[in-house]
């Protein structure tokens, strides 16, 4: 074989290639377990962070799929809006002498759109955390009536 004077950057990336060949190659955890070993990782430390890693993993997959479902439950609520904002609007064009109640249930129900997209949106809101966590807890209690019937 040829020897040739690498750079750093060449190192970082033949290592990478050649980690990523053995990963295609190999059992994924008996690479995890040799290279935390090659690193004088303890059997102990590499299963504590496996869990803490795999527990953040679950919570982030929870929170977009809340995010999701909670989202889509803004656009429901927009679709009705508009879908009944506008049949109101052709009643009231239709048996009035112009555009004049249907204003009312609008500016109303506008105005709880307005507050449910502020609290969709903004997952720091008080409404946001609250709902989330009773989505957790739901979520949880599903998650083990499932473990059980299985």
């Amino acid at each position: 074989m040829q020897r040739f004077d690498y750079e750093e950057h060449d190192v970082q990336e033949i290592l990478k290639r050649a980690i990523s060949i053995d990963a295609t190659t190999a059992d994924q955890r008996a690479m995890l377990e040799r290279t935390a070993a090659e690193l004088g990782i303890s059997g102990e430390a590499l299963q504590r962070a496996e869990r803490e890693y795999l527990k953040e993993r679950e919570e982030q997959q929870d929170l977009r799929e809340f995010v999701r479902h909670y989202r889509g439950t803004f656009w429901s609520h927009l679709c009705s809006y508009a879908i009944v904002n506008s049949f109101l609007f052709f009643i009231d064009l239709k048996t009035g002498s112009g555009v004049g109640w249907f204003w009312w249930p609008l500016l109303g129900w506008g105005l709880g759109l307005a507050f449910h997209a502020a609290s969709v949106f903004n997952p720091r809101s008080s409404e946001f955390v609250s709902d989330y966590e009773k989505w957790k807890k739901k979520k949880a209690k599903e998650r083990k009536k499932r473990g059980a019937t299985t």
